[in-house]
């Protein structure tokens, strides 16, 4: 998939959000990890964003165990019919505004 099929799928996903949110960019790190995998130089290479904010958006996952033990994200049911909410609130915590709490 092409970077700019990502872009057209997110303003699918909401199309009041603007490319220069934070939380289009944070769309776009999450679905560019399906596409190349969880290597910050392979999602900036693929979708031309900021290596900081990409960086910065992986740590937040990685603390809160976002990816499984061989580096793979569970995005099951992010495309479903109302699976939205899970995917903006995964964009929320790669954007560091929310945690995974375990208990």
């Amino acid at each position: 998939m092409r970077v700019e099929k990502v872009k057209q799928i997110i303003r699918e996903m909401d199309e009041n959000l603007s490319e220069s949110d934070e939380s289009f960019s944070g769309a776009l790190v999450l679905i560019s990890i399906i596409e190349v995998g969880h290597r910050i130089k392979d999602i900036v290479n693929f979708s031309s964003l900021d290596r900081k904010f990409v960086a910065d958006f992986i740590r937040n996952l990685r603390a809160n165990k976002f990816f499984t033990w061989n580096n793979k994200i569970c995005h099951s049911g992010w495309f479903d019919e109302g699976g939205g909410v899970a995917f903006w609130m995964d964009v929320s915590i790669g954007l560091g505004y929310i945690q995974r709490v375990e208990g």
